[in-house]
């Protein structure tokens, strides 16, 4: 072959090979693009501190006063899938509208991937950006999975906790899951709660965390919910810190992290104005569902040995970062559940062992206002086959006597 004839063959071979090359690194740019999991907001953080975990004597001390509030009786998750239940998952008569919020953790495509495996998947997934810090790598990871089911809502502004309940107003579907990011459930876990919702005798709003908010002491006077002095507290369930499980079905006086229920009832958040837009979202949702709706908060059970079944299956991202610590925070959501008491909440103490007697729980602002109240006394109330009156005073109240007597 002629010398001009080797030179051309060499220039069209780097040619092709340059080309090649540059679809190469294009593939692989694109491969990148179209797999979230390689966006930094699906990178898990390394040096992730491990679960706290307490002292052998705080362990067994924080176990004891639980099983003195757990009811007994409560049906375990087995005996729920048991039940009745209208639940039929081979039927398109129920749908689910999962809204999951995003700030800063790299959970987005463990969140998605999880309820994209569910064995009864959500109808919609609408994942929420209020003015986060990873709002462009968040957007990246949604939009790599080309998922019709999947919208992403943003803003400039940052709506915090009270956001994601007003886009629930807006859902279609007949059930609305809201869920923290850092609550990665299981696969069959929203099978689970929608078999426990249409059973006639387990409907109220449900979760997987909750907080069972402290007896009055024998002053009749509250502490703080998240006092640890004295079992003066409420009770955070489950708590791996403290290794509190939850067996059986838990009434709770709020939940937190996760919310599922019908879609009408997330309306009633708005029934009464929010104290706050701060904080407490968890408090307002539960105590107007109780008020309004006498609809109860649950937390559910799980089988410990299958994760399937839990609703979050990472629960250690609950300690590593959280949203309601801080004294001013705790002190202003420790007066919107004492608020709420005013408005006229059941707390689940009342229910409990060892409670003294039925009662209705009054706060009286001014002490001749008692006098009045005597004439309840042979008036049934919601069903009391007697009525005792207990009045409250603690910091926040004007209130010059403190008293539970049944000749009220």
């Amino acid at each position: 072959m002629a010398p001009g004839g080797c030179l051309t063959c060499c220039c069209v071979l780097i040619m092709l090979s340059g080309a090649l090359l540059l679809l190469g690194l294009h593939g692989l740019r694109m491969a990148r693009a179209q797999d979230p999991h390689l966006n930094p907001a699906c990178q898990a953080i390394p040096n992730m501190p491990p679960a706290e975990k307490m002292s052998l004597p705080r362990r067994q001390a924080r176990q004891r006063l639980y099983r003195s509030r757990v009811r007994p009786g409560q049906p375990t998750l087995d005996e729920l899938l048991a039940s009745e239940s209208s639940f039929d998952p081979q039927r398109s008569d129920a749908s689910v509208t999962a809204i999951l919020n995003h700030w800063s953790r790299h959970t987005i495509c463990k969140h998605i991937d999880g309820l994209r495996a569910q064995t009864f998947p959500p109808t919609y997934i609408w994942v929420c950006l209020f003015a986060s810090p990873m709002a462009d790598q968040i957007r990246e990871a949604v939009h790599a999975y080309n998922d019709s089911r999947i919208s992403l809502i943003e803003a400039e502004y940052n709506f915090k906790y009270f956001g994601r309940f007003q886009l629930a107003l807006a859902a279609q579907t007949s059930h609305v899951l809201v869920l923290d990011d850092d609550m990665l459930p299981g696969s069959r876990y929203l099978q689970q709660l929608l078999h426990v919702i249409h059973s006639p005798r387990r409907r109220g709003l449900l979760g997987s965390i909750g907080w069972l908010l402290p007896r009055p002491n024998q002053e009749l006077r509250f502490g703080s919910y998240r006092s640890l002095a004295n079992d003066s507290g409420g009770l955070y369930v489950p708590d791996l810190a403290y290794d509190l499980s939850v067996e059986s079905l838990l009434e709770a006086d709020y939940l937190c992290s996760m919310w599922f229920g019908e879609t009408s009832w997330f309306r009633l958040l708005w029934r009464e104005a929010p104290p706050t837009l701060a904080t407490g979202e968890d408090f307002h949702l539960s105590h107007m569902l109780r008020k309004h709706a006498r609809v109860p908060s649950y937390v559910m059970p799980v089988s410990f040995d299958e994760h399937a079944t839990w609703g979050d299956t990472e629960h250690r991202l609950a300690y590593s970062r959280y949203s309601t610590g801080g004294k001013l925070t705790i002190e202003l959501r420790d007066s919107l559940w004492w608020r709420a008491l005013q408005g006229g909440d059941q707390l689940r103490w009342v229910k409990e062992r060892g409670t003294p007697v039925a009662a209705a729980l009054v706060l009286v602002h001014y002490l001749p206002l008692l006098l009045p109240l005597r004439i309840l006394r042979r008036a049934p109330l919601d069903g009391y086959p007697s009525l005792g009156l207990a009045t409250l005073a603690q910091r926040h109240l004007p209130v010059t006597g403190v008293a539970l007597d049944r000749e009220l």
